[in-house]
């Protein structure tokens, strides 16, 4: 059951992740109508003041600057006289119907009074009436999409299926590279007022036109994701695949929380589809957070679902996320889960056990480390620590033999060894340590004339040194001093 306190993480969550998606499309949009502008693409109005002329478009002067457009002789004209009004200045005005983020609605009426230079509605005013449910990133993209669903003065219409979308060619151009090209190059579709779309529902095409003129940053509920970023990529649209990528993070992942009511399941469903739909980013993301809730993740049946190339990768995500400070932890995960699942091959331990060995004398000193040991001392059988004694003993050589033997023998104590072995009651914890110090103690005295050649012999304490020295490489039992 989701908490009140978890409901208000989730929804800050979500608004954090649509502001960001925000600062991302935003800016997007007003440079697709930027490029729109200076290359003059689909055209279909001159603005001619005394000193000269600019060519715009009409779908974007009537979602921003509607009062440029009445008053004229004709209904719909190609060319309007502005001669009240300088170049420079009109210039500077289009810049703003054409990037500013800022809704220009609410200032239709300054502007029938001829005021260019009136200052931009504000950005959180109230939709107006009508307008889309889904939240545009900016008010660029909120006038654009009232357009959109007014369906005022439409110069193409697509067919998706039996349903035909009335749009403009100019936002259409501005928007979609794909568009672009089929509508301005060679393509006998350029000359049609009516072009036929395959390969994708008219669900998937709504929701495509209403990102291409809102930029909109969500999807409607029901919509299906997965469709739409094969639309998306279809048509080019790399901002909606990001849209998409945050409704899987919100409906999948829950934005990443601790492995809670059932979240590794969903998480492991959405690595499998991020893997199949090409979401680099957030096929990432899940990988690092099932490798770090491996243990409950793996236990998951969807888990076993996954493609033998995803469970190595998890699996490999694991080895490569594993850190002096966790691999002991990784070591007791890979222990539990093995208890649980003990015919699944990938629940190795190899690696864990290859990382303790080569890096024993930091690893001792985590706080990990003699957690286990903790528990360990108090059972009957150290399943654990006896599979690291057998990898250190198996894993020990002329280089690394020195460092063990100091790490091993600070687990160890002062105590005597044959003291231990002695004692009828012995705790097996102590009798496994004790006995790897005097396997490594061997190894130490049968490889001396090599050993005393690497850097870990200059860095063996000084009273194992004179020890070894002493009996001049003749095997002998250890006493520490």
């Amino acid at each position: 059951m989701i908490t009140t306190e978890a409901s208000r993480e989730f929804q800050a969550k979500e608004r954090k992740y649509k502001e960001q998606l925000k600062r991302c499309l935003s800016p997007a949009l007003s440079a697709d109508l930027k490029r729109l502008l200076q290359e003059e693409l689909e055209t279909d109005i001159c603005l001619c003041t005394a000193s000269g002329s600019v060519r715009t478009h009409r779908p974007v002067l009537l979602a921003r600057a509607p009062h440029l457009l009445t008053g004229q002789t004709n209904k719909d004209p190609t060319t309007i006289h502005l001669p009240n009004y300088e170049l420079s200045a009109l210039k500077d005005f289009l810049w703003q119907v054409y990037t500013a983020d800022q809704s220009m609605q609410t200032n239709e009426a300054s502007s029938d009074s001829g005021d260019l230079n009136s200052e931009p509605a504000d950005p959180h005013s109230p939709p107006l009436s009508g307008a889309a449910a889904l939240e545009p990133a900016s008010g660029l993209g909120a006038d654009l999409l009232h357009l959109y669903h007014k369906g005022e003065q439409c110069d193409i219409t697509i067919q998706v299926g039996e349903q035909v979308f009335s749009c403009h060619r100019a936002i259409l151009c501005a928007r979609s590279q794909y568009f672009r090209a089929m509508l301005t190059g060679s393509w006998m579709e350029s000359s049609r007022q009516c072009i036929t779309l395959q390969g994708l529902g008219p669900d998937e095409m709504e929701i495509l036109l209403q990102f291409m003129y809102g930029a909109i940053v969500d999807l409607p509920s029901g919509a299906n994701a997965s469709q739409v970023i094969l639309a998306a990529d279809m048509l080019g649209l790399e901002g909606l695949k990001d849209v998409v990528e945050m409704v899987f993070i919100r409906e999948y992942c829950r934005f990443f929380p601790k492995p809670v009511d059932g979240v590794q399941r969903t998480i492991l469903e959405c690595l499998s589809l991020t893997h199949v739909l090409g979401l680099q980013n957030l096929h990432m993301q899940c990988k690092r957070w099932v490798a770090e809730h491996y243990v409950k993740a793996w236990c998951e049946r969807n888990f076993s679902l996954l493609s033998v190339e995803l469970q190595k990768a998890c699996l490999t995500a694991v080895t490569e996320t594993m850190t002096v400070q966790n691999v002991v932890t990784v070591l007791c995960g890979t222990e539990q889960l093995m208890g649980s699942l003990p015919e699944v091959k990938w629940a190795q331990q190899d690696q864990s056990l290859q990382v303790i060995v080569q890096h024993l004398p930091r690893v001792v000193h985590t706080q990990a480390f003699q957690d286990l040991l903790r528990r360990e001392e108090f059972t009957r059988e150290p399943t654990l620590l006896k599979k690291l004694c057998s990898a250190i003993r198996e894993g020990v050589t002329v280089d690394n033999c020195c460092d063990l033997f100091t790490a091993v023998h600070h687990l160890c104590g002062d105590a005597l060894e044959e003291d231990f072995l002695l004692e009828q009651q012995q705790e097996p914890f102590r009798r496994e340590i004790c006995v790897l110090r005097g396997r490594l103690w061997t190894f130490l005295l049968q490889s001396f004339y090599a050993v005393r050649h690497t850097s870990g012999w200059d860095a063996l304490p000084s009273k194992h040194r004179e020890r070894i020295l002493a009996v001049e490489g003749c095997k002998m039992p250890y006493i520490s001093a």
